[in-house]
């Protein structure tokens, strides 16, 4: 197990850790030499925020789909869509923050950009009309 990266879940309970997946800890540890040290780093667990095939759904499909309906270009559309179902921050400086949905650097998790698009397909069947064909039945 040389240089392996590996992600084990574990909370912090009083002074002491609980593993959360005890199946993947024994199966790390049985690999491992006695007596030889191993180090080990502990980070704060981060959701998983990629979402590559929602991503080419909501932009291919969904936002394509509106924009077709209403002339409205899909960026603007997106920008709307985040601003309404998202909301808008004020910082300490009074300049509006807008979150990020589908950009590399976004800390929406994969299931809050599920959501996200949801609404989008609500909003669009409620208030245009627009229906928008589930992910599943969409060829790629």
């Amino acid at each position: 197990m040389r240089n392996a990266n590996i992600k084990i879940r574990v909370t912090k309970e009083g002074e002491r850790l609980r593993i959360l997946d005890r199946t993947l800890y024994n199966s790390i540890v049985s690999t491992m030499k006695p007596g030889r040290p191993y180090a080990m780093r502990l980070t704060a667990w981060k959701e998983h925020t990629i979402s590559d095939p929602l991503r080419r759904y909501y932009f291919g499909v969904v936002l394509q789909e509106i924009e077709n309906y209403t002339g409205h270009s899909s960026l603007a559309l997106h920008d709307f869509f985040k601003r309404k179902f998202m909301g808008v921050h004020i910082d300490k400086h009074g300049i509006e923050i807008v979150p990020s949905v589908f950009s590399d650097s976004s800390s929406i998790s994969v299931i809050e950009k599920s959501q996200f698009v949801s609404a989008v397909r609500t909003w669009a069947a409620e208030f245009l009309g627009v229906y928008i064909p589930e992910p599943q039945t969409v060829v790629e």
